[in-house]
């Protein structure tokens, strides 16, 4: 059963006070992540690493050292690309998702691209460690973009009957439809459902606002 108006109004509004609350956290987050006097540098020179963390300083360090020595010959002229992402901010998690991607690279001879949000510092030092040197940063969309792209979303799922007619649903043969729905069993911790869930709403609407933005 498709949720009322009322319930997807109350999505995108509690969406939209997590954003705010992330943006007035950031400055705090940030500097405790970062040395202010080290980002100064960085934007001078982008060799030194402005984490406080000793530990991810080295990784870093060490990691783009042995890419050095480890260049994959994948031609200057490919024109196939693998695209890299993160869904969670942890190191560990990241790294494999990274080195998979790199296989990947190497198998088909394309380039690599990194997908990240704005402002993801740390995980753009990460992905240059490996030699992932393209990186498409995802901009920060204002309330009235993220509120045309909940509409559109809304507009799209009371256009299905059932999740399966959903499923199908595609963007120039990007499957839009599947990656909503497996990204809300992933952090839901379900099997399966065949109701379309409050989270399916915020979850298209942000699937949208990427997709339009690549």
């Amino acid at each position: 059963m498709k949720n009322s108006v009322v319930v997807a109004i109350y999505s995108f509004l509690k969406q939209e006070t997590k954003l705010i609350i992330n943006a007035f956290k950031f400055p705090y987050n940030f500097v405790k992540e970062f040395s202010i006097l080290r980002f100064i540098c960085y934007l001078i020179d982008n060799s030194i690493i402005p984490n406080r963390d000793k530990i991810f300083r080295s990784y870093i360090l060490k990691n783009t050292q042995k890419c050095k020595f480890r260049r994959e010959a994948i031609s200057k002229n490919a024109n196939k690309y693998i695209l890299i992402t993160c869904i969670l901010n942890h190191v560990g998690y990241i790294s494999a998702e990274i080195l998979i991607g790199k296989n990947l690279m190497k198998i088909f001879n394309a380039n690599g691209i990194a997908l990240l949000n704005n402002y993801d510092l740390k995980n753009i030092l990460l992905y240059k460690s490996f030699g992932i040197k393209k990186i498409i940063i995802l901009g920060n969309s204002n309330i009235f973009a993220r509120l045309m792209y909940f509409i559109k979303a809304y507009l799209i799922i009371r256009s299905f009957k059932n999740i399966d007619d959903f499923l199908k649903f595609n963007i120039n043969n990007v499957e839009i439809g599947k990656v909503v729905y497996d990204h809300y069993l992933r952090h839901s911790g379900i099997g399966t459902t065949n109701e379309f869930k409050q989270e399916f709403y915020t979850n298209l609407s942000k699937c949208l606002l990427v997709y339009y933005q690549i």
